[in-house]
């Protein structure tokens, strides 16, 4: 319905109308709520929760309603205020920064314990058990196992938190080093995978924001080095 249908509308016309977007708009809401610790995008579910929260045509006179009007709009017309979408972004941005999803590393990670667990049993049955060998009294175990392979601790590995601190890594230095960024030739692009490749190792963003600077530093520092020699190629002896 376009906004001159809209002002032909009464009061009453205008809030059935209404009623019918908040339903819709609501249910959408819900569904991203029970969906948040799964994973999924949340800029569209933020967005309308920071505008005013939930849907109401209740007590709204028709200016309230008409904005109330304007708000569902916005949310049904952003591809994150489905689950599906919301899920799909979230993967999509896993994937640019680290390679694979959640789900992805999950199953490559059980995939890879189960192939070690089956070559380990494979050895063990070409082995033959050697002879058992006396020990001597005085014999003692070692207590140091850490030869010992570590099995995958899929806790470990949080992805909302890899996230947060590459973003929040990526405004940090976008915001201390304009400068540096443009006479390097770094893009927001190159920078933003920078970034996730160090919140992927474990460091935290004011460690991902020096390592960075660093790197940057260097290239642009070798950019310079080759200008130089470029600009006084004349003056060199050439033998």
């Amino acid at each position: 319905m376009g906004t001159g249908e809209l002002a032909k509308l009464d009061l009453k016309q205008m809030r059935a109308y209404v009623n019918v977007l908040v339903s819709a708009g609501n249910k959408r809401i819900r569904r991203l709520q029970k969906n948040v610790e799964k994973g999924i995008a949340p800029e569209a579910l933020r967005g309308v929760m920071e505008s005013g929260g939930v849907f109401s045509a209740k007590g709204k006179d028709r200016n309230q309603l008409f904005r109330e009007i304007v708000r569902a709009r916005k949310f049904f017309n952003s591809p994150l205020s489905t689950v599906k979408g919301a899920s799909n972004e979230r993967k999509r941005r896993e994937r640019a920064l680290f390679g694979e999803t959640r789900e992805e590393r999950a199953k490559r990670m059980k995939a890879e314990r189960k192939k070690a667990e089956r070559k380990r049993k494979s050895e063990k049955r070409k082995n033959k058990s050697p002879p058992e060998v006396e020990e001597p009294e005085d014999w003692i175990p070692p207590e140091d196992d850490s030869f010992r392979p570590t099995e995958y601790d899929s806790e470990r590995w949080d992805p909302e938190e890899q996230l947060k601190n590459t973003f929040r890594a990526f405004r940090m230095f976008k915001a201390a080093y304009p400068a540096l960024m443009k006479s390097a030739g770094f893009d927001s692009d190159e920078l933003l995978k920078m970034m996730g490749s160090f919140s992927q190792r474990g460091m935290s963003p004011e460690e991902s924001v020096a390592m960075a600077y660093q790197e940057i530093m260097s290239v642009y520092e070798d950019m310079e080095a080759a200008r130089f020699d470029a600009d006084n190629w004349e003056w060199q002896d050439v033998f």
